[in-house]
């Protein structure tokens, strides 16, 4: 419902009931233009994100390339007054991360990510999200992120040769407090919405 008023189409609509489990072969097939992310106190949205771009089938996603996410309060999905503020806010939220405009909000708690800290949070990843695929981007944002700061060096020495490994990741989001969405960030796994827009 949220989707349609927005003017997004629910690539899976022709499936039965409000949420519905679909195989990740679907979902690449169908090729999203963006991907709503429901956020519940329960569940973390950037987990669901990390999750996503740690996976190869979902690495071969435009939309995972380009950042096109948009949060949803779990709140905001249930019928109630917050539906029309939602729906106007998701479509602005999905426009904006389809074409970089910057529009008012309804303040409904409907939100992007900062492509800086999408890529702070997916930097250890499959996949790390390389903001400059995002058109919404802001290069002062970036300077609130810790990125793939931290470097670990592992040495090996045998007898007639010596191997050093170095691997490169981010701290750990919870002692760096990196974990800033624009708009919150939790919600449930099974809460995620693909959808197309219409532009």
């Amino acid at each position: 419902m949220l989707m349609a008023e927005a003017g997004l189409t629910n690539v899976f609509a022709d499936r039965q009931g409000s949420w519905v489990c679909v195989k990740v072969s679907h979902i690449i097939s169908a090729a999203p233009d963006v991907v709503v992310v429901v956020d519940a106190a329960w569940d973390s949205a950037i987990d669901k994100i990390k999750y996503m771009y740690n996976d190869a089938e979902f690495c071969r996603l435009d939309v995972l390339r380009a950042a096109r996410f948009v949060s949803i309060p779990f709140s905001a999905t249930t019928l109630s007054p917050r539906n029309g503020p939602a729906a106007y806010d998701l479509a602005i939220a999905a426009l904006h991360v389809r074409t970089g405009s910057h529009t008012v909000t309804q303040q409904s708690g409907v939100g992007s990510f900062s492509p800086y800290f999408l890529q702070a949070e997916t930097g250890c990843t499959r996949c790390p999200l390389r903001p400059e695929y995002a058109v919404y981007t802001d290069a002062g944002d970036s300077l609130q992120y810790k990125i793939c700061t931290t470097t670990r060096t592992a040495t090996t020495t045998s007898i007639t040769t010596t191997t050093t490994v170095t691997t490169t990741g981010r701290p750990d989001a919870h002692e760096d407090n990196v974990s800033k969405a624009t708009f919150a960030g939790l919600g449930l796994w099974g809460l995620i919405a693909f959808g197309v827009l219409q532009i």
